[in-house]
């Protein structure tokens, strides 16, 4: 690939520097022989191209000329001096253009010059102007004035004390602030995990007090059904003196016992559970209060830091009524409603 690209090279650059122009010598030379066919086969043989067709009287008149030409034969010396005048007149001409485009480019060089240096001397006349009328004016100052300047120079001294007093403050109700705000941070780091602990606690007893609510629900449905199952076997067969269901009634007796007493419990824990979920509400409420108060600013004296935490952190009761007697038994409790 580089070999053929260093061939493709040279014969780019060889046909270039056989490139033959109208305003060249050669070709001058060329175009004076008349005939197109003529300078066609001049050309071609000046820059080694084969001429075709070349057995024409023009092609070989063209040949001829530009061969004796390259050989500087006497009779070629006009067309190349007509050449060389040409020459010389196109870079004559050029010269002259260029020679009044950079005489013209000096000319209004030089009167810029003159006009920057005319400006200069100007400018410095009117800042001389400017100095000596404002040293005149500092001179024919009156007593009233200066007066007046140092007046307003002690007001101006006076604003900026005044200035300086109020950023110190503003600095210090701010760093105040700051302060507080940190304080309030650091109060809250050490509350957020009770907060947390009091919420959670509250979801968890709501979810109880849900479900033993559901239950209840369902064991007195439970209940109800059972009682009118028994019921519906003892009412059924006639009940004299001599002849008493004692296995029935007993039986009737359990299942209805068994239901109180479950239901009792059930909604013993209920409302426990409502109880205890409540409570918790109302510390992370309290807890979150306590917060609130720090970061407004409020603040609260030992005394009432102390009821709050006191409240906050009470022993938290489990809810559950404290009278855990035995299962209510129905027939003592009808004999006690016959007494």
């Amino acid at each position: 690939m580089a070999s053929i690209w260093r061939v493709v090279s040279a014969r780019l650059t060889t046909g270039y520097r056989h490139v033959i122009t109208r305003d060249s010598v050669k070709g001058h030379f060329a175009l004076s022989l008349g005939p197109h066919e003529a300078v066609a086969a001049a050309v071609a043989y000046f820059i080694n191209v084969p001429v075709k067709p070349a057995n024409t009287r023009l092609s070989l008149q063209g040949i001829l000329m530009a061969w004796s030409f390259e050989r500087g034969d006497p009779s070629t010396a006009k067309p190349m001096s007509e050449g060389f005048e040409a020459l010389r007149n196109d870079i004559s001409k050029w010269w002259s253009g260029a020679k009044s485009e950079v005489n013209t480019e000096l000319t209004e060089a030089a009167r810029s010059r003159k006009d920057i240096a005319e400006f200069q001397r100007k400018l410095t006349a009117d800042i001389d102007a400017i100095r000596a009328e404002h040293a005149k004016a500092v001179e024919g100052l009156t007593a009233k004035q200066q007066k007046s300047m140092l007046a307003a120079e002690r007001t101006m001294k006076e604003r900026i004390v005044e200035v300086g007093v109020t950023l110190n403050e503003a600095r210090k109700t701010t760093e105040e602030r700051l302060t507080a705000i940190e304080k309030t941070y650091d109060e809250k780091l050490a509350l957020a995990a009770p907060v947390k602990y009091w919420d959670d606690r509250r979801a968890r007893h709501m979810k109880f007090a849900a479900f033993f609510g559901i239950a209840f629900v369902c064991a007195l449905a439970g209940g109800g059904f059972g009682l009118y199952a028994a019921l519906g076997r003892l009412l059924p067969e006639p009940v004299s003196a001599d002849r008493l269901p004692i296995g029935k009634i007993a039986e009737s007796i359990v299942i209805v016992t068994l239901a109180l007493w479950l239901l009792r419990s059930i909604a013993r824990m209920f409302f426990s559970n409502l109880h205890l979920g409540i409570d918790s509400g109302q510390r992370a409420i309290m807890v979150q209060t306590y917060l609130s108060l720090l970061r407004e600013g409020a603040g609260l004296d030992a005394e009432g830091k102390k009821l709050m935490i006191e409240a906050m952190f009470r022993p938290a009761s489990t809810g559950i009524v404290k009278d855990d007697a035995n299962p209510p038994w129905a027939l003592a409790a009808m004999f006690r409603r016959g007494e």
